[in-house]
């Protein structure tokens, strides 16, 4: 028979007599000694630990201080329960390293809940922090013993416990000095979860890691939870038949909300609501060809055939499109299907890698459509330069470009520079004694050229450029300006795309410019890529600037200005800035010069 008791005498033993039954009911390897009648300060007692079930001294593990709370109740509160605590108790908590709180729901002398919270330090010490001023209590939030047992509660706090020494958490360390973070949370269970929301009904504890040791930061509950990976799409058709897409998808999850947002290769926003069971969708983002090459073909079969199965915590749920004007929107994505694929062969003329995401999207419609009328429509269009002369053009494409060359007297206008099947065009330079010679075509490539083409080969510039410089010292010496020139916007190349090769090709011009001639600007650029590659020179390579100074004449200011850049030397680095600045022609093309780049991290 079941007895109402009244007591509160009564009901702290009956929420001894609860906690004990659950241990030994459970054969668990804890041993209670727990007081009636608050006879400690803030403590009823501690739970010995041990590492199993057994007597023996050599069994022990640690000694687990607990508080316990009675409450009579008409009904239980669930899952969770909520209590009071005075902050002098939290004090003393802290004190004493932390302590396990249960609380006893009872109904009758036969009817009781038992729950727990595991108060560690760290939420002890921010519970003391944040109730400063005017804090009496504080609200603790307990759950359910039914979901675990207490010895796991217990070795979970006795884990974390040794993560979470005061002086550590008392050094108050942020989260930005630290460049390894871990989380843990001491309530959720081993086991993987299938329900994501899951997730939203534990805390964690974020450590900051710095030479092995593990610094108690923060405790924090999750708001949105951001996952990513495979995700398979089951489309009904109409005639019963199924169609499965497997897309890559990111998947937030927020809390107290009864949707989520699927953005499905990096590109097509999916926002599912499970409550009413319908989706909408968003297809503004294109991202890459390859999303679109993706998305667009699922998204038009679901327009056409309706029903729509994604799989959502280990289950299949189905979603009812919410869309009205269904065949308007269904023909603007079949027009934007056709002209991705389109698009697609202009890539694979140009041998584009379809995984570029698109950098800058404002104007990439009517870029696509300039590309498909050029290449795909044969549309002619002439560069704005004189049409008469062969150059490169460029036209872009999502914030960077494809880079073709213009040859007005072939019958395709616009070539792929990059292919070997025309990389053996020479173009004319002129020399010091205005003699016109041939020359490979790309030492007419200019710096943004060289970083950003999203077709370019640089293995191919490379042996292009080695095969000319081969046997032939009297052409490369007589337009070794122009050679320098090109070497300078390689480098400059490579501080906007770092790109190695590109100090590869400069190297490889500038080493042979130096056996045929040598001079103190060659020196220079070949110093300028040995302080990119390393970050310091070698003492052999700044004694050969400092000999340079001795040698140098003071009016030789640029000379200057560069060999105090590459030594470092700030100060007179700006002191000749200063007097090159007097020539506004002069200083403007200093600025342009990858040297300029060098001094700028000397800032």
């Amino acid at each position: 028979m079941a007895y109402e008791l009244q007591s509160s005498s009564y009901n702290e033993k009956l929420s001894i007599n609860a906690i004990e039954n659950h241990i030994f009911s459970n054969q668990l390897p804890i041993i209670p000694f727990i007081n009636s009648g608050d006879k400690e300060v803030s403590f009823d007692g501690y739970l010995q630990v041990n590492t199993k079930v057994s007597d023996n001294k050599k069994d022990f593990l640690k000694k687990v201080d607990v508080q316990v709370k009675s409450k009579k109740v008409k009904r239980y509160t669930g899952k969770k329960a909520k209590f009071q605590l005075d902050i002098e108790d939290i004090k003393n908590y802290y004190k004493q390293f932390g302590c396990i709180l249960l609380l006893v729901q009872i109904k009758d002398s036969l009817n009781m809940k038992i729950y727990y919270k595991q108060l560690l330090p760290l939420e002890l010490y921010e519970t003391l922090e944040s109730t400063k001023k005017d804090g009496k209590s504080k609200s603790i939030e307990l759950r359910e013993l039914d979901e675990t047992n207490l010895y796991t509660v217990c070795m979970k706090f006795i884990r974390e416990l040794d993560k979470q020494p005061k002086a550590l958490i008392e050094l108050e360390e942020k989260p930005d000095k630290f460049s390894q973070m871990r989380i843990s949370s001491i309530t959720m269970r081993n086991e993987l979860k299938e329900n994501l929301t899951e997730f939203f009904d534990h805390s964690y504890t974020i450590y900051g890691v710095k030479e092995g040791i593990e610094y108690p930061l923060d405790t924090v509950s999750m708001l949105e939870i951001i996952s990513k990976g495979p995700m398979v799409f089951v489309i009904e058709k109409i005639n019963g038949e199924l169609s499965k897409y497997g897309l890559n998808i990111t998947e937030t999850v927020k809390k107290g909300k009864n949707y989520r947002i699927i953005v499905v290769e990096d590109s097509l926003e999916l926002e599912f609501n499970f409550k009413e069971s319908t989706f909408k969708f968003n297809a503004n983002k294109l991202n890459s060809l390859k999303s679109q090459l993706k998305t667009l073909p699922f998204i038009i079969e679901v327009l056409e055939e309706g029903n729509l199965y994604l799989e959502i915590d280990g289950v299949y749920k189905k979603a009812v499109i919410n869309l009205e004007g269904r065949e308007d929107v269904l023909d603007r994505i079949k027009h934007s299907e056709n002209k991705v694929r389109n698009l697609a062969r202009v890539y694979e003329k140009f041998n584009v890698d379809k995984n570029f995401v698109f950098l800058n999207e404002d104007m990439i419609d009517g870029e696509m459509d300039k590309l498909i009328s050029v290449f795909i429509e044969n549309e002619i269009v002439k560069p704005s330069q004189d049409s008469e002369s062969p150059c490169f053009v460029k036209f872009n494409l999502g914030g960077s470009f494809i880079t073709t060359f213009y040859s007005p007297k072939n019958k395709i206008l616009y070539l792929d520079p990059f292919s070997k099947e025309i990389n053996n065009i020479l173009i004319s330079a002129k020399t010091g004694d205005d003699i016109y010679i041939s020359i490979p075509m790309y030492i007419a490539l200019e710096t943004e050229l060289l970083a950003n083409s999203l077709n370019i080969n640089y293995k191919l510039i490379y042996d292009s450029i080695e095969i000319f410089l081969v046997d032939n010292d009297s052409n490369v010496k007589s337009i070794s300006a122009t050679l320098t020139n090109f070497c300078l916007r390689c480098i400059s190349a490579y501080d906007l795309c770092n790109e190695m090769i590109l100090l590869d090709i400069a190297k490889l011009i500038l080493n042979k410019l130096k056996k045929l001639e040598d001079s103190h600007a060659t020196d220079i650029n070949l110093l300028q890529i040995e302080k990119r590659l390393t970050k310091s020179l070698t003492v052999e390579s700044q004694t050969l600037l400092i000999n340079m100074l001795d040698q140098s004449d003071n009016e030789e200011v640029i000379l200057r200005f560069c060999v105090n850049v590459l030594l470092d030397n700030k100060p007179m680095a700006d002191f000749y800035l200063k007097k090159i600045k007097k020539d506004e022609d002069e200083f403007n093309y200093l600025q342009e010069q990858p040297i300029f780049n060098l001094l700028k991290e000397l800032l």
